[in-house]
């Protein structure tokens, strides 16, 4: 059992460091996925209703890509030792942040589209959610290098 989970471990660390090398890369195609998709009209609204909750899908979606933003965000700027300092975290929270709110302003704009407060608190938790756990991830990678 510790074998496979050394194993695991390992995995995750040659994953973690060829995700690290291509992250400039990943952000810039991340971010002009998003633009992409934010920018179709009239998308259609698809929920799950579990008899005493409905779901919107959109949510989860827009948690999940700004999870990925914001880890793709950090890998980018961490140093080859996956070190960040406090500043560089902050910059890149608050431009994440930002850019979160312009891409749901920017839906005003699109026919069919809307500014949703809560695709925007969604957009924001997986900001905050992403960073956290890539700060917790690179700080458990740079004291093994």
């Amino acid at each position: 059992m510790i074998i496979l989970q050394a194993d695991k471990y390992k995995i995750m660390k040659v994953l973690f460091r060829y995700i690290k090398t291509m992250a400039p890369y990943l952000l810039a195609a991340w971010i002009i996925i998003i633009l992409i998709f934010s920018s179709i009209p009239r998308v259609p609204e698809i929920k799950i209703n579990t008899g005493r909750l409905e779901i919107k899908i959109d949510y989860i979606l827009h948690f999940g890509e700004y999870f990925a933003l914001a880890g793709l965000a950090l890998l980018a700027f961490a140093g080859s030792d996956y070190s960040l300092l406090a500043r560089k975290i902050l910059v890149t929270t608050l431009s994440l942040l930002v850019f979160a709110v312009l891409d749901e302003s920017h839906q005003l704009l699109i026919p069919g589209r809307s500014f949703n407060i809560s695709d925007m608190l969604s957009n924001f938790a997986g900001i905050l959610s992403g960073i956290i756990i890539t700060l917790h991830l690179n700080r458990s990678l740079s004291r093994e290098t």
